[in-house]
């Protein structure tokens, strides 16, 4: 900073400048080093483990290969960690600059910098490649049959457990897991897998040079070209409740036979007629009862949905219609189940005025073996909840709210970690586990979205709050995200919290320093707000200080591209 200030230049000028260069090697060596860990995962799959039945009894072999696609794990994760922690601390130091000489650049440097091809560093594609490259090794070491594409099964029961999961530990959790379960793709085999993802985009075998050669300026189009195949999918579900919150209170008191019921649909939504919408229904049964709780649903085409939810058309109607489209009386027995279960649900949202009261999305991958049920798991990423109740007076012209609507700030709240899923069928595996503590993953006991999305955008309806809740506003984990609290009606009896009569698990202690920073972007108030916290790198003012991952034990990411290491002091 002094320095800057000694220039004869304009102080923003030099700092553009230091910064356009500091930039261009960051860019360089993420970029190295994705296009390497990328050939290096390709090579292993489609020429190291070619020969399946040669190292079958190759022990020695298959020990030297497992080292090596250990070393792309961490890599992938350290490259995760090379650019989050490089943008945060180009984040913290443009606010010091704006600070330390009354500017107000930091919008514009932000705007910048996201365009900057770093930032488009494409870590997923890398975890999938990864999954597929581990899950030709299970085949080839293990004698694992998983050349078939998964199946659900009709019926399943397992026991499940909810953690929250810090982001900058999501990448390196990823890289856990898909060493033991591959990325659930539906209706898509591992050899098609395999032939999708090593398509060549980085021009590898047909004699690319590297950065700098030809294809170096079409590379990032390449990479970020939408696959067919999916690593993960756009989930939606609207749910309904009434205005005295009825289902919200039977679920949290963990009545027997309290009712959840919600609209879902997968991808985007553009209002299409056709579009498919599941009418789910959860059901909770209590252990004493001997049943298992439920979850049952049917399909509607959207164009019917508003009609169903007022009463307007039937399900009789509903499946008259898909009957003849499919060819099949409805005498035949095959929609039985439907027919029951519409006639339910839509008693329940006429008995008890059900409406939509609220939407959460979130991006949803699934991890497990074709061939094996005993353990899924699956990640929810950038979890986002929206008001959908409307204000009292107000018709709805559509059954839900589109997302070209202009939402308010208070209408939407985003949750600040990944949710992680892990249903079981048997006891906890011993890789499990030591994926739960590599990952500080933190156990709450019977998360819910839906009820954090109604504590949190409709507490003036709530009597009580959700266990986890006291975790939120006495922790500083409100403040700390910016996430901002629905109003209360001043004559509104005080929410409690569950505290006393759940238990809350945490498998590790995680202090208030080390809460993670939010998902998304903040504003610059926001920003010069939080302390530096565990970021201790920006602890010294008086330099330029990036970090970048460690390279002990691994000669292959030394051989190409550096990190920008700038010496404490200003010296560069």
């Amino acid at each position: 900073l002094q320095e800057l200030r000694m220039t004869g230049d304009r102080p923003e000028l030099t700092f553009q400048r230091i910064l356009k260069n500091e930039l261009a090697k960051i860019n360089q060596f993420s970029m190295v080093n994705e296009e390497e860990i990328f050939r290096n995962l390709q090579y292993i799959t489609r020429y190291t483990l070619r020969d399946q039945q040669h190292l079958k009894d190759q022990q020695a072999v298959l020990a030297m290969v497992e080292a090596d696609i250990d070393e792309q794990a961490d890599a992938i994760a350290q490259l995760d960690t090379y650019v989050r922690v490089n943008y945060k601390a180009i984040m913290q130091l443009c606010t010091i600059f704006d600070r330390a000489f009354r500017t107000t650049g930091f919008q514009w440097y932000m705007a910048s910098i996201k365009s900057e091809s770093f930032c488009s560093t494409n870590i997923d594609r890398l975890v999938l490649a990864l999954s597929i490259t581990w899950n030709k090794f299970r085949t080839v070491a293990k004698d694992l049959d998983e050349s078939e594409a998964w199946k659900p099964p009709d019926t399943f029961e397992r026991k499940t457990t909810k953690y929250w999961l810090r982001y900058d530990k999501l990448i390196a959790a990823k890289t856990l897991i898909v060493k033991h379960l591959p990325y659930l793709v539906f209706g898509a085999s591992p050899k098609e897998q395999e032939e999708k993802v090593f398509q060549d985009p980085l021009g590898v075998l047909s004699g690319g040079t590297g950065v700098g050669s030809d294809r170096d300026s079409s590379r990032m189009e390449s990479l970020d070209k939408p696959l067919e195949l999916q690593d993960k999918q756009l989930v939606s579900s609207v749910y309904f409740d009434n205005t005295s919150a009825t289902c919200y209170t039977n679920r949290i008191m963990r009545l027997e036979g309290a009712e959840l019921i919600r609209f879902r649909w997968y991808g985007f939504n553009d209002a299409q007629p056709d579009k498919e919408i599941f009418v789910e229904r959860k059901t909770h049964h209590e252990g004493w009862t001997g049943e298992s709780s439920t979850k049952e649903r049917f399909a509607v085409p959207q164009q019917r949905v508003l009609a169903f939810m007022r009463g307007e058309v039937t399900i009789d109607d509903l499946v008259q219609e898909k009957a003849k489209e499919d060819g099949v009386p409805m005498s035949s027995g095959k929609y039985n189940r439907m027919l029951q279960l519409g006639r339910e649900v839509q008693t329940s949202i006429t008995q008890l005025q059900l409406q939509p009261v609220l939407r959460t999305s979130y991006y949803r991958s699934a991890y497990q073996l074709s061939a094996s049920n005993e353990v899924r798991i699956s990640l929810d990423e950038n979890l986002c909840m929206v008001n959908e109740l409307l204000p009292e007076g107000q018709t709805r012209d559509g059954w839900c709210r589109l997302r070209t609507d202009v939402l308010c700030k208070e209408e939407v709240v985003k949750f600040p970690y990944a949710v992680l899923e892990v249903k079981l069928q048997a006891s906890e595996p011993e890789w499990v586990k030591h994926l739960l503590t590599a990952s500080a993953a933190i156990d709450v006991y019977k998360f819910s979205k839906y009820q954090h999305g109604i504590a949190f955008l409709h507490r003036n309806l709530v009597p009580e709050l959700p266990h986890w809740f006291e975790d939120f506003e006495s922790k500083g984990y409100v403040a700390g995200f910016g996430i901002t609290l629905g109003p209360r009606d001043a004559s509104s009896p005080s929410p409690v919290s569950r505290t006393g009569r759940i238990n809350r698990i945490l498998r590790t202690d995680v202090s208030e320093d080390a809460l993670p920073s939010p998902p998304h972007d903040g504003t610059p108030e926001e920003l010069r707000a939080q302390s530096a916290g565990p970021l201790t790198f920006l602890r010294r003012l008086t330099g330029w200080v990036f970090r970048r991952p460690s390279e002990e034990g691994s000669s292959s990411r030394r051989r190409r591209g550096y990190a920008p290491i700038v010496r404490e002091g200003g010296e560069d």
